[in-house]
This record gives structure tokens, sequence and C-alpha cells, in this order.
């Protein structure tokens, strides 16, 4: 198929075009004529005055282009403030020339746009921008909270103000503690949403609160929360508290309860404003439905009091959204035999990936209301239940079919995989699919990278079992 573009036609012009093939002979016949009708052209950039005035308005003055090509029908206005998505968007007549913008942020910069309309489009742009002058902020950072203890430091976390009030860039947070017995105040200054105040004093209670500055001065300080330092004396409740597993939308938390912590009541461990109850002695627990590649904080308290209580924390950033494609039924006609052929997800090229595993979930009732996920699953115990490649193994596995395993460890992932084929990958049993169940089949990968977990209590890398996990097709 061959193109052209024809050049120097006039706007809004109705032309009749036919092609003919030559050669050195002459030419051929000619095609059917097509009728086309050439677009108007739009105007040129209109001209715009912005006057910002009293009262976080700005006045928005304009005069129509130099040069206007068909027929003026009006002009189109878009305005936002930078860290905005979405543009306002506002039409006018012709006959306009002004309008007042209301409700502007101080100390913000706001995009302006303007182009003039006639019956073939919106013209070109006359584009500016403003930025209001910044004021102390009106409201105080939100969330203020305790993240992190030990007996001689407390580590506190919170959010600017409200994006309204913040009148300005704010270019420092000032931290105000003191002792609760004590009327003399402390202070920190930080350019962070995050600060640990050093050199308290052990088994003792502050007040904390912060207050936000810019360039013009400090705004209202926050409402006070409590924390109490832990005591030197206190009990070690917990030992190596750690993630053992983290994937896209959960992590597994573990630790050890030493035998000289007697308490029976129930730990609670702490994330993002929110909190889940947990019976120590279980030593483990699953947290899911978190975002994937985010950084959380997660303390684990020995009582559920704010102010004090014996603590651990952990922070971790959870694995990237790796496979966005989901294991499928490669063909209807391939299942025979206890065995099945799907085509599993493609992987991104450079991804640092140890190995891939191919779970198996037999569906259940049972299953269905513990796992609504494959991130629910206790990975950690899956991969360990799995692990022993014996002959003895093997036959229980077999015999106790309704329970998940992993199929398969591949150091890559091949475009098609045949559940079921009797054979062995990595000391794993890809058994044999019994006939009358429906099966889920989803995709681990391991990976290698470790950097993002961190222990704040031991100041020591942690390096748990890292995985980019993906619920997958219902077989």
């Amino acid at each position: 198929m061959c193109d052209t573009i024809i050049t120097g036609l006039l706007p809004e012009t109705t032309y009749s075009v036919t092609v003919a093939a030559y050669t050195t002979k002459g030419d051929g016949a000619r095609s059917k004529a097509k009728v086309v009708t050439t677009t108007g052209a739009v105007p040129g950039k209109p001209t715009m005055m912005i006057s910002t005035t009293i009262g976080n308005t700005a006045l928005i003055q304009w005069q129509p282009p130099k040069e206007m090509v068909g027929e003026h029908v009006g002009y189109q206005l878009q305005y936002k403030r930078a860290e905005e998505e979405a543009f306002t968007v506002k039409d006018f007549r012709k006959t306009d020339d002004h309008f007042t913008v209301t409700g502007l942020h101080k100390g913000a910069t706001y995009i302006f746009k303007l182009c003039a309309k006639n019956r073939a489009g919106n013209g070109e742009e006359y584009v500016k921008e403003i930025t209001t002058p910044e004021d102390v902020p009106s409201s105080y950072p939100q969330n203020l909270s305790v993240v992190g203890l030990t007996a001689t430091s407390t580590e506190l976390g919170w959010e600017p103000p409200p994006l309204a009030d913040r009148n300005g860039k704010i270019v420092k947070y000032l931290v105000v503690y003191r002792d609760i017995n004590s009327q003399h105040n402390n202070t920190n200054s930080t350019a962070d949403t995050h600060m640990t105040v050093q050199g308290l004093q052990p088994d003792t209670t502050y007040d904390i609160r912060v207050r936000a500055f810019t360039s013009k001065g400090g705004g209202p300080i926050s409402p006070s929360i409590q924390s109490r330092t832990m005591s030197t004396s206190m009990p070690e409740f917990t030992k190596n508290f750690g993630v053992k597993a983290v994937m896209k939308n959960s992590v597994l938390l573990t630790w050890e309860v030493p035998e000289t912590y007697k308490s029976q009541a129930p730990f609670k461990i702490l994330y993002n404003q929110q909190s889940v109850e947990v019976q120590g002695n279980l030593r483990r627990k699953l947290i899911a439905q978190l975002q994937p590649d985010t950084d959380y904080s997660f303390t684990l308290m020995s009582r559920g009091n704010s102010a004090g209580g014996l603590q651990q924390q952990v922070s971790i950033r959870t694995a990237p959204d790796l496979l966005t494609a989901k294991p499928a039924l490669y063909q209807q006609d391939m299942e025979e035999g206890g065995k099945l052929t799907v085509s599993l997800p493609r992987v991104p090229a450079g991804t640092a990936v140890r190995w891939y595993y191919i779970v198996v979930v037999p569906v259940t009732p049972a299953s269905l209301r513990r796992w609504e996920s494959p991130e629910d699953m206790d990975i950690d115990e899956l991969l360990e239940a799995n692990a022993d490649s014996s002959l003895q193994r093997k036959k229980r596995q077999s015999q106790d079919f309704l329970q998940p395993y992993i199929a398969a460890r591949l150091n890559t992932l091949p475009e098609l995989f045949t559940l079921g084929d009797e054979k062995k990958y990595s000391g794993y049993y890809n058994k044999v699919l019994p006939g009358q169940q429906q099966y889920r089949c989803f995709v681990l990968a391991d990976l290698k990278s470790h950097e993002s977990v961190s222990n704040s209590s031991s100041d020591r890398k942690k390096h748990p079992f890292l995985l980019s996990l993906q619920r997958r097709y219902c077989i």
C-alpha cells in the first residue's frame, strides 16, 4: 500500500482526488474519485495576563489572537495546581475577556492554559505559571505515631499537613517532647517525616508533639501523643523478631519466645495505623492485603498500650508485582491421564530471580475458606513441607492429595509446563492430578535481592525468603 501527502491546499475547501498508475508508455486507468474536505485552520495564540489578589484569588484577563482564521466562537481556560493530575476546564464566549479563579492555595504553583476556538477546534495555547505568596502552615502534621522504642529512644513518624493547609514548601519539622513529670520542653528538628529521639530515660513516659514550618515560620502544633520507653529491668519478651517471607501483598513475621517470658497476654502487631492481635506462642503471623513494592514498618508489642510495653520493630519493602499474567490452560484436549498442560506467565528481562516454584492448590471448601488468595498461605510452611524429596514424603504427598503442594522448582520459567508428569524438579515431585477435582495453580518467584529488609532493634540486616507471589487460574 502506497501513500503520499498533498500539500498547498486551502482550508475548508472540498477537493476531488483520483489515483492512476503510469509507466513510460503512459497513464493507466484512473481510480474512482474520492471527495475530501480540508479542515479549517485553528486560531493563533491569545494573550493572557494573571494578577493575584488578596483572598486566595487570581484575575485572568485576555485578548484575542492577532491572527484569527475562521469564525471565532470562544475561549477555553484550563488551570490546576502543579502537583495535581487533572485540569479544571472553563469555556467562555467570544465576548468574554476575564475570569476570577477562587480558592487558590498559598505558597503553591499553578499552571494556566488559554486558547481561542473556532469551528475547526481549539487553537494554540498560551501557557503561564504563577506562584502564590507563602504563609505559615494553617494546620499541623497528621498521624503522629510511635513506630519503634528502646530504653533510651523513641522512633516517630508522621505525615505533612493537608496539601491545602501547607501554604508553601515545608522546610522543616520541629518535634517538641517532655517528660510528663516535667515542665521543660526539649526540641529536635528535621526535614523528614520521621525522627528517632535519642537520649531518653528508661521506663519514662514522654509527651510528644510536632510542628511544620515554611520559610515564613511555624504553623500550629499537633495534638500530643504519649510514649513510654522500655525498662532496662523488664524481661525480654521475644527474640529475633523478623521477616521470614516477603511477598507482593503479604509478609510472614516470625519471632521466638524465651522460656523466661510467662505472660499469657496476647501480642499486638502495629503497622500503618492498623493492629492485629496474635498469641505469642504461635511464633508467626501472616500479614496480608499489603501493596506491592511498598515500605512497611511492623512493631511487635507485648501488650496493647501505645504509651508503653515491650516492643520490637522491623521494616521491609514488599516485593514488586512481576507476574502480571496468570497461568492458563494451554489446550483442553491435553487433559488426560492425570496430566494438564498450562502456559506460564512471562517475567520481565533482567529480573533477578533465584528459583521459580509451580504451586498447585486442590480446590476444597476448606481451602476456599482458608485461602482467599495464595498470598494468605504460609509460604514458608509450604516450602518446608515440600522440600523433602524422600520416597516416604512422595508417597505421603500422593495419599494426602487435597493439600497444597509444590510441583516443581525451576531456574527458568518455560512457556509451557505439564502438571502431573510424575517427574522430580530440583527435589519436588510433580505428582499425578486425580480426576474429578478442580485445582488452582500459581507461580512463586524467589528473588535474589534482600536489601529492603532491616531490623531496627538489632541494627542488622535480615535475609528472609523474598517472594513475588501472584494469585492464578482456577483450573
